[in-house]
């Protein structure tokens, strides 16, 4: 069975993280409740989705995230704990199950760097390149 005008994953990923307008969500409901091709490829896409999830739940996965990307997790409902981190400096962290992201921001004079590399230390001590 084929689709003669398959959703694309950008449409399918919008949709599927509620971010269409109502008439446009309603099209691509329509659309793959009737299309076993693109109903396959969005239940893909919730498979995937949910797996990244408990993986990330799970081992506690680490990210170099912006602003933009920390006020949206906020903004969708997420509980997002935050630090600031001074310049050579340390704060104490809490970590609840409630959390959903842990971030912390560093503060480094940046200004007049025009490449970064940072290393990170992994539980078994193993140095990773970033």
């Amino acid at each position: 069975m084929n689709c003669l005008a398959p959703l694309d994953w950008d449409r399918l990923l919008a949709y599927w993280l509620g971010e269409l307008e109502p008439d446009a969500a309603t099209q691509i409901e329509e659309h793959y409740l009737g299309c076993g091709v693109c109903s396959g490829r969005l239940e893909q896409l919730t498979t995937l989705a949910h797996a990244v999830r408990a993986l990330t739940h799970r081992s506690g996965v680490s990210a170099i995230i912006n602003e933009d990307f920390v006020r949206r997790l906020s903004a969708n409902g997420r509980k997002v704990r935050e630090y600031h981190v001074p310049l050579n400096g340390s704060v104490n962290c809490t970590v609840t199950p409630e959390d959903d992201f842990v971030v912390a921001h560093l503060e480094a004079p940046l200004d007049k760097v025009t490449r970064l590399d940072m290393l990170t230390l992994g539980n078994d001590d193993t140095i990773a390149r970033r």
